[in-house]
């Protein structure tokens, strides 16, 4: 007899907090405070905060995101066990634990704001949330209007959650570190429109109207891969600006392989199967991640 899955378990599974995912969320939360070590000095107290404040809301917005594929997610054979942990759990009750990480979240904002006098911090939280309920929820749906979507992804997960981790250590933005953030989220723009190319057929089934879906599978690589290039230029110009050449070389390396890789159907090479892309580029994918969170704090 097969053991069914417990709670906790379901629980990880709608919130896609599978190994490396925790990792990723990791290094979305705390980027922005090791940027700011870079240019200033910084109170690693308020980094914790805001570091799991970015975490609930990235999680909370993945959990809306398993809700709301639930159905499609039927049509994708590795995405299935998403489907039926939804299902065991209940959207309403999956629904409810989204709501409360993004208020728990909003708190512990709230008290960075409160503490630091920085509302920004705040302001910065509430348009990340407001990201993420565009992006999966109707009326909206952005995930599903195309590019769009994609942009809101990468502001959301990128872009924000940066600016939210710097402004609760820092009190004035650096221009650089502007631009390192701005070049994230055109990055993770093309990355999560590339994303979909790989889930085309499972997508097309399922009437979802992806990038791939919306563009076909070479129009949608050529794209998406343009704009991954653009925001590793970027991010890799303010690097260098801060950190040298080569630390800036070494902290874009991986990010550069999942370009590579990215690029490579537009050769002749085969479209990566989504169980593929999954495994091999989400590892090159968390590695980049890393070396961005790890390259500028031991620079610091």
């Amino acid at each position: 007899m097969t053991a069914q899955p417990s709670t906790v378990s379901d629980l990880i599974t709608v919130h896609r907090l599978t190994h490396p995912m925790p990792i990723m969320l990791a290094c979305y939360g705390v980027w922005g405070a090791c940027f700011a070590a870079i240019v200033t000095d910084v109170d690693w107290l308020l980094a914790i905060p805001a570091l799991v404040a970015n975490m609930l809301f990235f999680a909370a917005g993945l959990a809306l995101n398993t809700v709301a594929d639930a159905e499609s997610d039927k049509f994708h054979g590795e995405k299935r066990s998403l489907a039926f942990a939804v299902g065991r759990i209940s959207p309403r009750n999956t629904l409810y634990w989204a709501i409360g990480e993004i208020l728990c979240g909003l708190g512990l904002v709230v008290v960075i704001s409160v503490l630091t006098g920085r509302w920004q911090v705040l302001a910065c939280a509430l348009a990340i949330v407001a990201a993420h309920l565009a992006y999966n929820l109707r009326p909206l749906r952005l995930k599903h209007r195309g590019w769009p979507g994609s942009v809101v992804f990468g502001l959301g997960t990128t872009t924000l959650p940066v600016l939210l981790s710097y402004a609760a250590v820092a009190a004035h933005l650096d221009t650089l570190v502007a631009v390192i953030a701005a070049g994230l989220g055109i990055m993770c723009t093309g990355r999560t429109a590339w994303w979909s190319v790989p889930d085309l057929d499972g997508d097309r089934k399922a009437g979802d109207g992806t990038p791939a879906v919306r563009h076909g599978a070479a129009r949608t690589t050529g794209t998406a891969s343009a704009t991954m290039a653009v925001g590793v230029a970027v991010v890799a110009s303010g690097l260098s600006a801060l950190l040298g050449f080569g630390l800036a070389a070494v902290a874009v390396a991986m990010h550069v392989v999942v370009l590579a890789i990215a690029i490579a159907p537009l050769t002749g090479a085969r479209i990566p199967l989504a169980s593929w892309a999954g495994k091999r580029v989400l590892l090159f994918v968390t590695l980049g991640e890393l070396s961005l969170a790890l390259v500028p704090l031991a620079a610091a």
